[in-house]
This record gives structure tokens, C-alpha cells and sequence, in this order.
């Protein structure tokens, strides 16, 4: 594998759907379940505004914190999304992201699952995935009233129902006339180009081909679907000031620099802000959560005294079998034969594959080589006294007795744990620039020892390797954890899996540093810490 490989952008596999198909969906009604009161009071004066979440916890914290800058540029009620946990989908132009954001109505969806009902929900939200996500308010892990009262932003948390605009029964006063959508991502009408910066033409069109969609020119919602990645385009704070709509619906807002706002005093004071550890940086407000980070932190030895390593297998993946289809082309034409290639990329019913799926089609030696390639990469990125130390032999100790004492091979529950006291009483006693790491992924979570084809080099490498599932068979964390929260409810659900992500940040967070591979907005956030 190529070592440039490892950072190069993945390509998206999720746009299986037929523009006709789409334009269908978007014409059909939602269906509508009770909800509880409706929380926003009817003020002549205040205007409001929401986005589509979508991506992962990184993705998603990138999203809110540009809309917590809109908001308040704009002086406008941000009507707040859930986190969602687990299954997502990338970046999707403004239609798709809309109604995929509008089907996420699990108690629908378990009804019409359990019927074998398939309706136009499943089609976003398919049953066999019904149990890999969740959504649980962002106040689940961040202070939000810090953020209401020392910076005068107005917050409204959605806490069910997925309606938008016109349909947002947290605000049923608005009507289809009083909504704008707005997403330079998806429409050229929705700003200036990146390049040019020319005049923005953020206003309403009575040409809309959708009522719905009062921003767009003719004929853009269809031309949207055909997009493969955002638009690049901008903007200005004048044109978001200028939007005289009383709700203003966003596409994503995952790309900040599609959005310029002023360099007010507010706006600095805002940006500083977000960085502070107990504002909106780190998630660590889930009692039961800090809990486990905290077991787990503690076994390694204490604060800043690990590093942790979290591996995202399906982008790894995903470039390598492009560049290995890539090179068969290549060869292909050069040998003047038929290219051929049973590389795949989803499944029959069109969802993309996940990690696990991608992975399997690497051959042994590929997923060797793969993760020498990783381990090369975190070696270079490491900082230079704990590359020096973990390069160097080994000086007699506990820790080198038992890496060369064949017996360790079999790698039982006891052994492993003696290892992980060998590793802390070496940094202790001998070296404390001597390296242990936490390592998370996305595809196994079970010993990382039973896959020694992947994760072999890592282990050789860095023999003072652990995992959460380590923490658990060492009894460090209750495997029950979950069951004692009173808002995981579902019982075919596995909430442990699907609040990992959090779990690993906060163990990062203390950690003495953090890497990625490869790199995403996670990187930057922890780094802010």
C-alpha cells in the first residue's frame, strides 16, 4: 500500500438512488405521530433557524458549532437537532438530506418494520439497520444553558418529531410563506462561487419548483441530485443578515467556510468560547459515560500517562480497493486485456458497505500490509521522545521479560493484564516516555489478538497495545453498564456499541496525545482540549 494513500479522501458510495425515484419521494406526505406540547411561544419579532445533521459525533459537533455562529450573527432561535449515534449517511444534497432527516421516526418505523411494511421511510431508514442508531439531545453531553446565558444565544432542543419549516411543530405558527431554504452546498441560487465572489443571490423565488423550497431557482432541485459533493460556494454575513424570512432552513452546515460571518466582539467571544473544555468541546456531562471513560482511564495508568489511537478501517479500506482497482485498470489497458474487477462497494439493496464488509475483501497479507502502512504513519506522527523510546531495545525489566517469554503467546485474559502493569511500572521505574496506547476502531470489538493478520504489526510495534474490550474482561468495566441507564430502553439495541464514539473521546481527551488514521474533524477538536 501506498503510504499517501492513508490520507487521501475517500469517495462517497451512498448516491444509489434515481433522480425520478427521489423527485417521487419528495412529493409524498409524512406521516405524523402524536408529540408533546409545543414549546416556542408565538413572538412577532423572533426568527429561527435549524440545519440537517448528518456524518458522525465529529461531523455533526462541526455542524452545531457553525450554527451556533449563524444564530448568532443573524439574531435567530436555533431550533437544535438530536445527535445521532451509530448508522449515518455523508454529505447528500439539500432533497435527500431533507427527507432523510424526516423519516427518522423510530416509532414509526418499528411499527412499519414489524408489519413488513415498507413504506418511503425505509427507504432511508431500512429496517435491518433500525437498531444501529440513535438520537439523544446534544444537552445529553453539553451545557447547553452556559452556552444561552454567556452568550446570549436562544437554543431550542428538539426532542422528537423531525418536521421542518412549515411542518416544525416546535414553532406551529410559521407559515410555507415565512420559510426560506438555504444551502450553497446543494443550489448555485444559495450564494457566490468560492472563487469568483461574486454578489450572492440569497432571496426568495416564486419560480420554485417545490413550495417548499422558496430559495431555489427553477429546475435546481433536480439538478442538485446529480451532485456527487457540495458546491463550493459562499455566504457573506450581509446575505445571512439580509434573509427577511422568519425561518431559515439549512442544508448541512458542516462546511464553516461556506458561511462567513463578522469578526465582531461577539462573534471572537463566541469562537473562544467553543473551545473551553466545559462550554461545547468535550461531551462529559452522561454521568454513566464519564463513568466508563473514567474506569478506563484509570487502568492505563492515569491522565496523560497513555496515548490513544483510534483507526477508521472503512475509509482505510475504502482507498485501498480503489487504488487496487484502480491499478488492475491501469494494468489492464496497458496489456491490452478486458479490465475485470468483483470489488464491491454495498450491498444488493443498495446500502453501502460498512468496514467490516470492505475489510474482508482484503487477503490476509493485504490487511498486513495495510496496517504496517498505519503503524509507519503513527510512527512519523508520534512525538519524537516517545518514537525514540519505543524504537529503542528494551531494558531488563518485568515489561521485556514478558514480551520475550514465549509463554506470553498465548495471550490469555491474566497474561494481558500482566502486560498492561508491566507497561505502567516500566514507564515508572525505567522510561516515562515509553508509549502505552488505547486503541479504538470501527470494525472489531472483540481482542484484537484473535486478528493478528491486521492488527499483527501494531502489536509488534507497540506491544503495550490495549483495547475497551480488554477493560471488560479484566472486570475494570461493568458489562452491564448499560442496562442501569434509564434512557436505553430498547432491549435489541446495543447502546454500548453505539455510544463508543463518546466513550473513546473522553478517553482521549485524557490522554497525553491522540492520533488518527485518517484524520477527520476529530483530530482538531481534541486538539482544542
Amino acid at each position: 500500500m501506498r503510504r499517501g494513500t492513508l490520507r487521501s479522501a475517500t469517495i462517497s458510495i451512498g448516491f444509489i438512488l434515481f433522480t425520478f425515484f427521489i423527485l417521487r419521494l419528495l412529493s409524498q406526505p409524512k406521516e405524523e405521530i402524536k408529540t408533546k406540547p409545543r414549546v416556542a411561544n408565538k413572538n412577532p419579532s423572533e426568527k429561527f433557524m435549524s440545519f440537517f445533521p448528518h456524518g458522525n459525533f465529529a461531523t455533526q459537533h462541526e455542524s452545531v458549532r457553525n450554527a451556533l455562529r449563524i444564530a448568532l450573527e443573524t439574531n435567530r432561535t436555533l431550533i437544535l437537532p438530536q445527535l445521532r449515534l451509530g448508522k449515518n449517511r455523508d454529505w447528500a444534497p439539500f432533497p435527500i438530506l431533507a427527507k432523510h432527516y424526516e423519516s427518522q421516526e423510530k416509532a414509526i418505523l418499528k411499527i412499519t418494520c414489524e408489519r413488513k411494511e415498507g413504506n418511503w421511510m425505509t427507504q432511508f431508514q431500512p429496517c435491518i439497520e433500525l437498531n444501529e442508531w440513535i438520537e439523544l439531545p446534544w444537552s445529553t453531553f453539553y451545557n447547553l444553558d452556559r452556552l444561552r446565558k454567556e452568550f446570549k444565544l436562544r437554543i431550542i432542543e428538539r426532542v422528537y418529531d423531525h418536521g421542518w419549516g412549515s411542518n416544525d411543530k416546535l414553532i406551529p405558527f410559521i407559515s410555507e410563506e415565512e420559510v426560506i431554504v438555504v444551502d450553497p452546498t446543494s443550489f448555485p441560487s444559495n450564494g457566490s462561487d468560492w472563487e469568483s465572489m461574486g454578489q450572492a443571490m440569497v432571496k426568495s423565488n416564486s419560480e420554485g419548483l417545490f413550495s417548499r423550497f422558496f430559495s431555489v431557482k427553477k429546475n435546481e432541485e433536480g439538478e442538485s441530485l446529480k451532485l456527487k459533493s457540495g458546491l463550493k460556494n459562499v455566504i457573506r454575513s450581509e446575505d445571512l443578515m439580509g434573509i427577511e424570512e422568519k425561518y431559515i432552513q439549512f442544508g448541512s452546515l458542516v462546511y464553516g467556510l461556506r458561511f462567513l460571518t463578522s469578526l465582531s466582539p461577539q462573534q471572537t467571544a463566541l469562537q473562544q468560547g467553543l473551545k473551553d473544555t466545559g462550554v461545547f468541546l468535550i461531551p462529559d456531562r452522561f454521568y454513566a459515560v464519564n463513568q466508563v471513560a473514567q474506569a478506563i482511564t484509570e487502568t492505563l495508568g492515569g491522565e496523560k500517562k497513555f496515548n490513544s489511537i483510534q483507526l477508521s478501517f472503512e475509509q482505510l479500506v475504502m482507498t485501498e480497493l480503489i487504488n487496487q482497482m484502480n491499478m488492475k485498470r491501469e494494468n489492464a489497458v496497458i496489456e491490452g486485456q478486458e479490465f475485470k474487477d468483483d470489488t464491491k462497494f454495498s450491498f444488493e439493496d443498495g446500502r453501502a458497505y460498512g468496514g467490516k464488509e470492505l475489510l474482508d475483501q482484503l487477503s490476509s497479507i493485504g490487511q498486513t500490509e495495510l496496517m504496517s502502512a498505519v503503524v509507519r504513519e503513527l510512527s512519523g506522527d508520534m512525538p519524537i521522545n516517545q518514537a525514540i523510546s519505543a524504537g529503542l531495545p528494551l531494558k531488563e525489566s518485568l515489561l521485556k521479560e514478558l514480551i520475550n517469554n514465549k509463554q506470553q503467546v498465548n495471550h490469555s485474559i491474566q497474561n494481558r493484564h500482566e502486560l498492561l502493569l508491566a507497561c505502567i511500572d516500566y514507564r515508572k521505574a525505567v522510561d516515562a516516555r515509553y508509549p502505552i496506547y488505547y486503541l479504538s476502531n470501527d470494525v472489531y470489538s472483540d481482542d484484537i489478538y484473535a486478528h493478528l493478520e491486521l492488527f499483527g504489526p501494531m502489536i509488534k510495534s507497540f506491544p503495550c497495545t490495549f483495547t475497551k474490550h480488554d477493560m471488560y474482561s479484566w472486570n475494570k468495566i461493568d458489562k452491564d453498564w448499560t442496562k442501569k441507564v434509564s434512557v436505553f430502553r430498547d432491549p435489541e439495541v446495543d447502546y454500548e456499541k453505539l455510544i463508543s464514539p463518546i466513550i473513546d473521546i473522553l478517553v482521549a481527551s485524557k490522554g497525553y496525545s491522540f492520533f488518527e488514521v485518517p484524520v477527520t474533524k476529530l483530530t482538531r477538536l481534541l486538539s482544542w482540549n
